[in-house]
């Protein structure tokens, strides 16, 4: 909810309007505060969602990804308590990795590739793991059985609007295995892949036109009226970069300045992805040892970056859907606080944090990347590299569980709609993952589950509210439609109509005693009374499908009281 001045002054209001303060002018009494309840039958009745994990398969994931199998069934079982209490919905699940290989060079002009990057190949013309769901991972239990696609795609069907022969929600899974287990099965990608990760391309890239036709690797997993939502599992920043750059090209291999990839790039590690993509107080992250630097932001190829802009991504997200807020991101990544880099030893080995001054550096220290490899015993040189995350439990006395910065990653979290999943509750070097998991699960329910008025009517028994319909076919609202309804009383209880109904909260979504549900009433339950039963169960809100490629949505806006003063 939101809550704005009323202004007194005709022209203060129509300057109200224009800046968008309110969505539709209902009369307005004087020293009054607006509360805005949003509600819409496709929230309050929304039954479908399409959840989409992106799982960094990079050398060091192996840890992280265990953690969240193992917490897996924690999210599930919030979902099934939801069904349970009355609000049953159909779930797509399914798994992408950050492999997306690493440009054109990456495996030529000689040499050998570092570690990490070894998997950073085309194949076949095809960019690493080229965003494909994943059915079963490179890395699963060998009993894992994959699923068939003809049974429903690379992806899980959970659907607890509809029941199997046993009884229990609809599903895909193969013989013999549960959801917990077909999950584990995808979510096993290893560490293997391509250490400079694409996370942002290869989730825009699975959910591009081409993958998702039918026939696609991807078909069927996006609904056009469900909810997506995506969920960044990586314990380093985004890299995705245009498939023809040469930001990965081989320490020796000559770029087209003349110059070989070592001295004009660095040392082909993932320090570029930073150096290249990365800013701090305005200018591009250097190649050097710097300390707590703020201020950090993605770096634009207008500044002379490599990396695609962010707002590629941003972009993306929000006009995937006609109605942004049905798109919701979170990332179990590293808090992007402060960047750090040092010198570290060239062979880059070590898990957790790299020692601030390696012990087996030889002197000079010093050293930039070309130094570091032309001098030989690079396991005793040492070059430049983003010192991992030092906040909350990065710092931690667990090796195993790190991750550096993820700048850009959450620079396109951030930027998301204001309904998201709020942003880096859990840490990818925290303990466990639920507060992410949970806040997956709380966004879920608010939007299965209806809208709750807390605050008292200024009027009871008529309460002052707007109902309307709200139709919209283009992602920059240039069309839309809009219904108005009026209250059920006027309208001798003929549907459609609104009006306020109390709830039990075990029955439906949760409201408490003290609070009331304005609702939609497109039709009520046959044999019911509606003059003389005020429930909300006898009130049928499900709202009609939208036209092809447009969204429906029911804006509600009510008078109430605010601290004793009258609030509209």
């Amino acid at each position: 909810m939101s809550y704005f001045p009323t202004l007194r002054a005709p022209c203060a209001l129509l300057a109200c309007l224009a800046a968008g303060c309110f969505e539709s002018p209902i009369g307005q009494p004087e020293n009054k505060v607006i509360q805005v309840e949003n509600s819409s039958p496709e929230q309050a009745k929304q039954d479908q969602f399409d959840i989409l994990f992106m799982i960094d398969n990079s050398r060091s994931m192996e840890p992280k990804q265990k953690q969240l199998k193992d917490q897996f069934p924690s999210l599930i079982s919030r979902l099934d308590a939801f069904a349970k209490d009355g609000h049953p919905a159909s779930y797509h699940i399914g798994v992408v990795t950050s492999d997306l290989a690493a440009g054109p060079l990456s495996s030529a002009g000689g040499g050998t590739a570092p570690s990490g990057t070894s998997g950073c190949r085309m194949n076949g013309g095809v960019r690493g793991d080229g965003g494909k769901l994943v059915n079963v991972g490179a890395n699963a239990d060998p009993s894992c059985k994959p699923i068939d696609p003809k049974g429903g795609g690379n992806f899980i069907i959970y659907d607890q609007v509809h029941t199997d022969k046993s009884g229990g929600p609809a599903n895909n899974f193969p013989a013999g295995q549960d959801l917990a287990k077909t999950f584990t099965c995808m979510a096993s990608v290893g560490d293997t892949g391509c250490g400079m990760e694409h996370q942002l391309e290869s989730v825009m890239e699975a959910l591009q036109p081409k993958m998702l036709a039918p026939g696609a690797p991807n078909s069927g997993f996006l609904r056009d009226a469900a909810v997506l939502v995506v969920v960044f599992v990586t314990d380093e920043d985004d890299c995705s970069a245009p498939p023809d750059t040469d930001l990965f090209a081989q320490d020796t291999h000559p770029l087209k300045s003349g110059k070989k990839a070592f001295d004009e790039l660095g040392y082909f590690h993932s320090f570029r992805c930073t150096e290249w993509g990365i800013k701090c107080g305005g200018l591009r992250v250097p190649r050097g040892s710097m300390t707590a630097m703020s201020g950090c932001q993605p770096l634009t190829q207008a500044e002379g970056g490599k990396l695609y802009d962010v707002s590629r991504y941003t972009d993306f997200f929000n006009k995937l859907k006609n109605d942004p807020s049905k798109v919701l991101l979170a990332s179990i990544s590293a808090p992007p606080d402060t960047l750090e880099t040092i010198y570290a030893t060239c062979d880059k080995q070590q898990e957790g944090a790299y020692p601030q001054n390696p012990a087996t550096c030889n002197s000079p220290l010093q050293l930039n990347d070309n130094q570091c490899m032309a001098m030989g015993a690079p396991n005793q040189m040492c070059s430049v590299v983003l010192q991992h995350s030092t906040v909350g439990n990065c710092k931690g006395a667990d090796s195993s569980h790190f991750g550096d910065p993820a700048i850009r990653l959450n620079a396109v979290i951030n930027a998301q709609a204001a309904d998201n999943i709020p942003k880096n509750r859990a840490s990818i070097c925290d303990p466990n993952y639920d507060a992410t998991l949970n806040d997956i699960a709380d966004k879920i329910r608010n939007h299965i589950v209806p809208h709750c008025i807390t605050l008292r009517f200024d009027n009871p028994t008529k309460p002052q509210c707007n109902v309307s319909d709200i139709i919209t076919c283009s992602v920059d609202h240039s069309m839309e439609q809009q219904t108005d309804y009026k209250d059920c009383d006027s309208r001798g209880n003929q549907a459609p109509c609104w009006r306020q109904c109390r709830t039990d909260s075990s029955v439906d979504g949760g409201c408490g005693a003290d609070q009331v549900l304005v609702k939609l009433c497109r039709s009520f339950t046959s044999g019911s009374d509606p003059k003389n039963d005020q429930s909300c169960e006898i009130c049928d809100d499900t709202a009609p499908a939208a036209p092809s490629g447009c969204s429906l949505k029911t804006r509600v806006e009510c008078a109430t009281v605010v601290n004793g003063s009258t609030s509209m």
